[in-house]
Formats: structure tokens, C-alpha cells, sequence
């Protein structure tokens, strides 16, 4: 295939349960002009065997197999061969709309923007939650993107942020590659938002749909929502590349420090899922929070007195209340 309009990743790990109905999805599409990239990241299962069929028998479906390196890597070598005007992301265990490309491909010959965004449903075992877009459904040029999306980019005084759930859009093959090689590949949790973020920050336009074309299966067990005490080295990677890229915009200043704030107190949160003592694990969090990076940043983090959260995680993190963050994690997921 020559000049797909479309290149699809499908990173795979663990996923042989589900993994036909999302290939299976996705070339159901009432549309042609696309090609897959399986990415099996060192799965123990039976999705490698699965991944091969499909390139046996699909001249579109190419197959990538390397040591397990996490979603990150995964999504990079895949860029290694993807050649669509334009990339999509699907988790190995959701799936796509059967118009869902034929919808896209209608938007690009109409205005060619640099980035789609679309709607989500979330899939749980008793409902379905359509998720739909935050702002005016049309187009943005570069000053819309400035003056409605930057203000909420990372994170607003008032908490409010732009979703960076990277299978929600359709992003430019050159942009696509240059931020998301741009991505450490030992970030574990924050994957999507270390490469949305910084593509939104550069796109010249975008266009926003309220189609809910792709289904999101809420499966702890998947490779992309797997919880469990994540890596507290995350956010300080993140802040590492944000602070990088807003250098000479300080608009954005706070901003980023909001936004990597919420994530250093979600993976202090997760600590305490670990089977060592609120000892152990609260000297960890300390430990963290002696960096020079994270003392500018929890400095520096203010929220609009209406968001009783954000404060209140301000309040836990400079006053090192451990025990009631344990609390605080009910009260946060609400």
C-alpha cells in the first residue's frame, strides 16, 4: 500500500482475550485507505500467534514483535514504519465505529487540520458513558487554539484541562512522530499526556467532532490501565519536557506546575498500594518531595478557591499528612 490516509497502532500486551474484536473493528471500517500496526511489546499469551494471522491474511495489517518496553516503546517502533498522512491509536482490548475512519477521511477533505479530536464511550460491565468533546464542535485555526484552548491546556486555576487521551485523536504523521519520540520511554503512567500536551502546544489547527467513534473498555488488567503503585520518577520526567517546551512562554508556568502537581499527587496516592508499611512507603514520599523540581512546584501550585480538591491535595502534600491522603483517595476519585 502506497500513502495510506491512515496508519492505526495497536500496541499488544496481554490482550488475547479481546484482541479480534478490536483488529477485527477496525477493518470492518466502510473505508480503504488505511493500513494496521500491531505492536505485540513481549506478550506471554497467545496475541503474538494472533497478530501474525492477521498479517497473513491482510495485506493492510503489518506486525512488529520486541521485548516487552511498555506502551511508550511500543509506540515507537512503531513510528519506525508507519507511512498514513495521519495516526490513530486504538488499545489492544477496545474498539473502533465501523464509520469511524469513512468520518475522519470526510473532516480531512473538508479542512486538512493538523489534529482531529473526537468523542469516547466508556465501556464498563453494566453501562456505557459517552464521553463527548469539551469544546464547539468545527474547526480551529492556530489564534481559536490560543484563545479557547490554551487558557485549560494543561491545567486551569479552576482545574479544568484539555483531555490528552491520545486514541480520542487523529494527529498528522510528522507531528505525531516528533513528540511522541520525544516521550521517555520509562514513563509508566502519564503516556498519553506526555505526548498530547505538546502536540496540541504546536498544532496550527484542529478540528473537534462530538462523534463518539471509539469505545474504551474499562479492563484494569490491560496494559494501559493497569493500576497499581505507579513510578513516582513520572512526573518529574514530565515536568522535565513541559518545562522544556513552555521555557519562553510563561503564561504556561502555572499551568504546568498544576498539572504535574495533580499527577505527583495521583502516583504519592498509589504508593499505598504497596505491601510495605505506611512507614516505608510515607519515606518514599518524602523523599520525593526534597527535589528541587517538586518544592517549585508545589510552591508555586495555586487553585481557584472553588476547587475543593486541588486545595485540599495542596493542603495534604505541604503539610506531609500521609494518613489522610489514604482518605483523601476516596473522596478524589469521586
Amino acid at each position: 500500500m502506497i500513502n495510506p490516509l491512515f496508519s492505526v497502532i495497536v500496541p499488544v500486551y496481554g490482550v488475547e482475550k479481546y484482541l479480534n474484536e478490536c483488529v477485527d473493528s477496525v477493518l470492518r471500517q466502510n473505508f480503504d485507505n488505511y493500513e494496521v500496526i500491531l505492536v505485540n511489546d513481549g506478550s506471554k499469551d497467545n496475541s503474538p500467534a494472533i497478530c501474525d494471522e492477521y498479517a497473513e491474511k491482510y495485506s493492510q495489517v503489518k506486525v512488529i514483535h520486541k521485548e516487552n518496553g511498555g506502551l511508550v516503546s511500543a509506540r515507537k517502533a512503531a513510528c519506525r514504519v508507519i507511512s498514513g498522512k495521519y495516526v490513530l491509536n486504538v488499545d489492544g482490548d477496545d474498539w473502533v465505529r465501523d464509520d469511524f475512519l469513512a468520518s475522519l477521511a470526510d473532516v480531512i477533505l473538508g479542512t486538512e487540520p493538523d489534529v482531529i479530536c473526537f468523542g469516547v464511550a466508556n465501556v464498563f460491565r453494566d453501562r456505557i458513558e459517552e464521553e463527548q468533546a469539551q469544546y464547539d464542535v468545527g474547526y480551529y485555526n492556530r489564534k481559536d487554539i490560543e484563545k479557547k484552548i490554551f487558557p485549560e491546556l494543561f491545567m486551569s486555576y479552576e482545574g479544568r484541562y484539555f483531555k490528552p487521551s491520545i486514541c480520542a485523536k487523529a494527529i498528522k504523521r510528522e507531528l505525531y512522530k516528533e513528540f511522541q519520540l520525544k516521550v521517555d520511554n520509562r514513563i509508566k503512567i502519564g503516556e498519553d499526556v506526555a505526548c498530547t500536551k505538546p502536540i496540541i502546544y504546536n498544532a496550527n489547527s484542529m478540528y473537534i467532532m462530538n462523534e463518539c467513534f471509539y469505545f474504551y473498555r474499562q479492563n484494569e488488567q490491560s496494559m494501559t490501565k493497569n493500576k497499581t503503585a505507579f513510578s513516582m520518577l513520572t512526573p518529574e520526567l514530565i515536568y522535565q519536557n513541559f518545562s522544556t517546551l513552555t521555557a519562553n512562554d510563561l503564561s504556561m508556568k502555572e499551568q504546568v506546575e498544576r498539572c504535574i502537581f495533580q499527577m505527583f499527587f495521583g502516583t504519592a496516592i498509589s504508593q499505598f498500594n504497596r505491601n510495605e508499611s505506611h512507614r516505608i512507603i510515607s519515606n518514599d514520599i518524602i523523599k520525593e518531595l526534597e527535589k528541587p523540581y517538586l518544592k517549585k512546584v508545589i510552591a508555586g501550585c495555586r487553585y481557584d478557591k472553588s476547587n475543593i480538591k486541588g486545595n485540599l491535595a495542596v493542603f495534604l502534600l505541604k503539610h506531609r499528612l500521609f494518613i489522610l491522603m489514604r482518605l483523601a483517595k476516596k473522596v478524589m476519585n469521586k
